[in-house]
């Protein structure tokens, strides 16, 4: 899938891209994964944004803290070479993110690519009494490969979009 007009190629399965009917900002590719009802649904967010000039663990709650309202858990999940993924839970909202962080050092640039996905009420217990990791599992680990697949496979193709 092309996204940022084909400067940037990823691995995606087949989604509704939400720039079709809503407008969504220049650094931003919105697509939602479309669940068996509205409640269900799961979006995945690309987003260009500042590079944060520290550690991995620091950069990641930067970049969260700016997406998300209450975070209760960050959990580090892999990382390889410059991607990096993150388990974000946040039971007040009901929710868990799954978050891959890609650094292009070269042209100063954070991607953040966001998945949210609503937590059921069994899931919701589920986290209250285990580890954030535990959730993996099911539809949550098939969301889980989807987001690795798409951050291990984000290809930029055109550097141009970066000004460079």
């Amino acid at each position: 899938m092309k996204l940022y007009g084909g400067a940037v190629s990823v691995d995606l399965p087949p989604a509704v891209d939400v720039s079709k009917f809503r407008q969504v900002p220049d650094t931003q590719e919105v697509f939602i994964f479309e669940g068996e009802t509205k409640d269900t649904d799961v979006n995945i967010i690309f987003d260009l944004l500042e590079m944060v000039p520290e550690k991995i663990e620091n950069a990641i709650k930067v970049h969260v803290s700016d997406i998300l309202d209450h975070v209760d858990t960050i959990e580090t999940m892999e990382s390889t070479g410059d991607v990096h993924l993150f388990l974000v839970a946040s039971q007040q909202n009901k929710l868990l993110t799954i978050v891959g962080l890609i650094r292009l050092s070269k042209v100063e640039t954070d991607v953040l690519v966001t998945m949210n996905i609503p937590l059921t009420s069994s899931e919701q217990e589920k986290l209250e009494q285990s580890n954030v990791k535990e959730l993996v599992t099911g539809h949550i680990k098939n969301h889980y490969v989807t987001i690795k697949q798409a951050c291990k496979s984000f290809k930029v193709e055109d550097w141009g979009l970066f000004g460079s």
